[in-house]
């Protein structure tokens, strides 16, 4: 009988352990981007400078029904996996730096941000989520030309639909739109509204669950006005590839990110490339260290002038499960 007893109490205690379910989700974590700018003029006026990017971010995700470990990669389970409906809130705050390399010219830029949402599954394979955040800032010229100085607010929602055609394939389509707005010392004021239609596709490839892929396609829009009377609107275009090993403690994904800025009449057109690496390691069923390391560029082109833009991010992040 006691043999007994403690062979059925150490399968319980093992079972246990690697059937974790979960409600809640926090993520802490900070990130560094360093960039360089090129600026020339078809007069020959040329100018140079460089930005270093700080910021820190906390967010909270809450299940409403519990997370259930089915013994596949534990960074896919809740947000690909399961079909849990969550809610979630988060905060962020951060700056940049900016130091022009031919002169001792310099400005800042201060931020910080907050944003609730959530996603709910009205269907076994469906479900409809959104979300809202609003960001105050401001920007800050360190060379005496206080009109130049301004406060920043953004504000944003999304909404999106998701429907899963079987257990390791999943479509969904995002609506959303940012709305930013500037006000100057000098009284000058300027809004941009920035919106985006995306569809996206998300699947492990073959039944061993080992290999993620991720695509999406989306179109655009971003329309500047201010108190002058001046537009300048732009069509914008946007594709995406992620693809990478999936394993149970470990994940690995190779991100590609491209957008096309082509203008509405008379304005600048321009080209933004991202290429990320982002490791993942779970030291247990509820702990996560994690980074992106990303290169950047920027390629802008007037009538009368180019402007160039590169750097590098790189972020790193712990989540906890319970």
């Amino acid at each position: 009988m006691k043999i007994t007893t403690w062979i059925c109490l150490i399968c319980c205690i093992s079972f246990t352990g690697s059937a974790l379910a979960f409600n809640s989700q926090v993520t802490a974590g900070t990130e560094r981007w360093t960039w360089s700018e090129e600026y020339e003029e078809d007069s020959g006026f040329t100018s140079e400078g460089d930005y270093t990017q700080k910021e820190i971010f906390a967010g909270y995700t809450y299940f409403l029904t519990p997370v259930e470990d089915n013994g596949k990669s534990l960074d896919l389970l809740p947000f690909f996996f399961s079909r849990s409906s969550y809610v979630y809130g988060n905060f962020y705050t951060g700056g940049w730096d900016f130091e022009d390399d031919g002169s001792d010219y310099t400005s800042e830029k201060d931020w910080t941000g907050l944003g609730v949402g959530g996603f709910f599954y009205f269907a076994p394979s469906t479900g409809i989520g959104g979300g809202f955040f609003s960001q105050d800032g401001d920007w800050e010229d360190n060379d005496a030309v206080e009109d130049d100085t301004y406060d920043e607010d953004r504000q944003g929602w999304n909404v999106s639909l998701r429907h899963y055609l079987n257990d390791y394939n999943r479509l969904s389509v995002r609506l959303s739109q940012t709305d930013r707005e500037r006000d100057y010392a000098n009284g000058f004021e300027r809004t941009d509204k920035y919106q985006w239609l995306v569809l996206s596709y998300a699947g492990v490839l073959g039944q061993n669950s080992n290999i993620f892929l991720g695509a999406d396609i989306g179109e655009g829009s971003r329309d500047k006005d201010d108190s002058n009377d001046n537009e300048v609107d732009h069509d914008r275009t946007r594709y995406g590839i992620t693809v990478g090993p999936v394993y149970r403690y470990f994940a690995i994904y190779f991100s590609w990110d491209y957008y096309e800025w082509d203008p509405k009449g008379d304005a600048w057109e321009a080209e933004e490339t991202f290429y990320t690496i982002s490791p993942r390691y779970w030291f247990s069923e509820q702990l996560m260290l994690g980074g992106d390391l990303t290169l950047w560029s920027w390629d802008e082109s007037g009538d009368d002038y180019d402007f160039e833009e590169s750097g590098t991010g790189i972020e790193i992040k712990a989540r906890y499960r319970f």
